[in-house]
């Protein structure tokens, strides 16, 4: 079994400008697909639970690599307890 070290956990701060992008991302045309490529440019990726926009970045050091992974507020809320 992997024994995981406590993450570092880094929020995810959106500029106004990033924050502007994702909404007019949200509210385009565009396939979910693309929707979800173009967000993926810009947060990285989505959250590991239920795959909403993530707030939290937590990185587990492991033996030579960094496991990432990526939560909403909610999602953080609720694995925390």
């Amino acid at each position: 079994m992997l024994n995981l070290a406590k993450p570092e956990i880094q929020d995810i701060v959106l500029s106004e400008e990033d924050t502007e992008k994702i909404d007019k991302i949200l509210k385009s045309k565009f396939m979910s697909d693309t929707k979800r490529n173009h967000i993926r440019n810009i947060v990285g990726g989505f959250c590991f639970i239920c795959d909403k926009i993530p707030n939290k970045i937590l990185k587990y050091k492991m033996e030579g690599i960094t496991l990432v992974e990526r939560y909403c507020n909610e999602c953080f809320s609720r694995a925390k307890k």
